[in-house]
């Protein structure tokens, strides 16, 4: 966990990565934003995230590692309309045709456009 003050007044605090957040209920929503209403005792949330009733929660990264591909489509879809940021892995120029052949052809089995959203 890392703390960093904000030039708005309050404190940045940062949990640890790859935490489950089962076990948070939140409240707000809109231009007045979302906030920790409870924190449910012996919960995931609570075992392994530093979390407080009250506090903001100002964004949340999900990782993609053992996500099934319908469940990403999922995340995806219902994060649209809002502001994102990726970490993307692309492979370097150059790679070899072969590899190249068959990333497109796995790539292509795979993908959903998100016009069909």
């Amino acid at each position: 966990m890392s703390q960093t003050e904000s030039a708005e007044s309050g404190v940045i605090v940062k949990t640890v990565k790859e935490a489950c957040a089962e076990g948070l209920v939140v409240s707000g929503g809109g231009k007045e934003g979302i906030f920790i209403k409870e924190v449910k005792a012996e919960s995931p949330a609570a075992k392994h995230l530093s979390v407080q009733e009250g506090d903001q929660i100002l964004s949340a990264t999900v990782y993609f590692d053992n996500v099934s591909y319908e469940d990403a489509l999922q995340i995806l879809e219902h994060a649209q309309p809002y502001k994102m940021e990726f970490c993307l892995k692309r492979k370097p120029p150059g790679a070899s045709a072969l590899e190249s052949s068959t990333a497109e052809r796995q790539e292509a089995s795979v993908t959903t456009p998100l016009s069909s959203w």
